[in-house]
C-alpha cells in the first residue's frame, strides 16, 4: 500500500517518498477505473483512454484530375504527359472506362467530349485539361487560365462552299447567307465583322452534307488536310483562324494545388513540339 502519511521534514528523502506514493495512488485509481470499465464490457483488454482522446492524424495527398478527349488530341498529348512523368494505365480507345488511373496514385485522367473539357475544368471537376482554341472561343474561357499553347492538333477554321458557288458575290456586305456549323459563335462574329447577315444553322456532324442538299450556302468548320472537302465536291474559300490545342487550368486549383500543377506545366512547356 502506498504511504499517505505526511512527510517528516527532519527525515531526508521523506518528501520524495511521499510524492512517489501519491503518484502510485493516482496510477492505481486510473487503473482501477479502466479495469472497472473493461469489466462492465466483458473485456480483459486494458483500455487506453489517451488513444481514444487523441487519434493519430493522417494527411491524404491532394488528388489531381486531368480532363482529355479521345482521338487526335489524346494521342498528341501522350508525349507531353510522358515528359511530366505521367503514364495512363490504359488507352481510352481500348477501354470503356471514363476515369483512367495513371502511374501516380493521386493523378487520374477523365475522358470527356472535346467540347465539354472547358466546362469540367471551369467548375473544378478537373484541375486542368487540354482543349482546342475553337472550343475555348465557343466556351468563352470563363474561370480558366490558359498558360500554354501546346501546338498540337493543329488545323484551320475555314469557310467552305460547294464548287461553283459564287462566294465572293454572296458574301458582300449587306448580303444574307445561310451558314451551317457547330461553331455558331465563331461564325456569327466572323460574318458580323464583314457586314454580312447570316442565318446560323447549328449542326453536330457531317457538315459537308449541308451545302450539297441545299440546307446551307456554306459551312464553317475545321480543315486539316482538306481531303474530306475534296471528296464531297467542296472547297475552302476563306480563312478565319489558325487552331491548336491549349493547356487550360482551373483558376482556384492553380492557387490551392500549385505545388502539384507547376511541375506539370513546366514539363509541358519544355516538351511543346516546334
Amino acid at each position: 500500500m502506498p504511504d499517505f502519511r505526511l512527510p517528516n521534514p527532519r527525515t531526508k528523502g521523506s518528501l520524495k517518498t511521499s510524492a512517489t506514493g501519491f503518484s502510485e495512488a493516482k496510477t492505481s485509481v486510473t487503473n482501477f477505473s479502466a479495469a472497472k470499465t473493461n469489466k462492465a464490457h466483458g473485456s480483459k483488454t486494458p483500455i487506453h483512454l489517451h488513444a481514444a482522446i487523441k487519434p493519430r492524424k493522417t494527411t491524404m495527398p491532394q488528388q489531381l484530375t486531368i480532363a482529355l478527349s479521345k482521338g487526335r488530341i489524346f494521342e498528341e498529348t501522350l508525349p507531353l504527359l510522358a515528359a511530366a512523368g505521367i503514364v495512363p494505365s490504359e488507352a481510352p480507345e481500348n477501354s470503356r472506362k471514363l476515369i483512367i488511373p495513371t502511374n501516380h496514385p493521386n493523378i487520374r485522367l477523365v475522358i470527356v467530349r472535346a467540347s465539354d473539357v472547358p466546362t469540367y475544368v471551369q467548375y473544378g471537376a478537373a484541375d486542368l485539361g487540354i482543349a482546342g482554341k475553337d472550343v475555348l472561343i465557343e466556351h468563352g474561357g470563363e474561370g480558366l487560365c490558359q498558360p500554354l499553347d501546346l501546338n498540337i492538333a493543329q488545323c484551320r477554321m475555314m469557310v467552305a462552299v460547294q464548287k461553283g458557288f459564287d462566294y465572293a458575290r454572296a458574301s458582300q456586305a449587306g448580303k444574307r447567307l445561310r451558314v451551317a456549323t457547330k461553331y455558331p459563335g465563331i461564325a456569327a462574329e466572323h460574318f458580323a465583322a464583314k457586314g454580312v447577315h447570316v442565318d446560323i444553322i447549328k449542326l453536330y456532324g457531317s457538315m459537308e452534307l449541308a451545302p450539297l442538299v441545299g440546307l446551307s450556302d456554306c459551312i464553317v468548320d475545321l480543315v486539316s488536310t482538306g481531303n474530306t472537302l475534296k471528296a464531297n465536291n467542296l472547297e475552302a474559300v476563306e480563312h478565319i483562324a489558325n487552331i491548336s490545342s491549349r493547356l487550360i487550368v482551373n483558376k482556384a486549383a492553380l492557387k490551392t494545388k500549385y505545388a502539384l500543377l507547376n511541375p506539370i506545366i513546366e514539363a509541358f512547356a519544355g516538351a511543346i513540339p516546334s
